[in-house]
This record gives C-alpha cells, sequence and structure tokens, in this order.
C-alpha cells in the first residue's frame, strides 16, 4: 500500500537477477529503477540521482 507521506522518496532495486519477470514484477510494485550487479559505481550514482533529479524537477 502506498503511504503519501513516503510516496515521494524513489525505489532502487539492486539485484543480482537478470531474470525479464523479476524486473517485470519490481516496476510493476512501483520500483522507479532495477541494477543487476555487478555494476560500475557510475552506474550505481546515476540510478540514485536520475529518480532523485526527476523529481526535483516534477516539483518545480
Amino acid at each position: 500500500m502506498a503511504n503519501n507521506h513516503t510516496r515521494h522518496i524513489p525505489v532502487i532495486i539492486l539485484s543480482g537477477s537478470k531474470d525479464d519477470a523479476d524486473l517485470k514484477k519490481c516496476a510493476a510494485l512501483g520500483a522507479n529503477n532495477y541494477v543487476v550487479k555487478p555494476i560500475e559505481f557510475s552506474t550505481f550514482t546515476n540510478s540514485i540521482l536520475m529518480p532523485l533529479l526527476s523529481k526535483e524537477v516534477e516539483a518545480n
């Protein structure tokens, strides 16, 4: 269930699974991003920054 006090917080899944079914399940549950391990540091930071920046743009 969505909580109005926390629904603005981006959810980023970090997983070892490359299975499309897992990706679709996370998207259906509301995840903003799904990153598969192992990852480059820049990929990880971008996966965090992009949802935050898009929320900042929406707020303005």
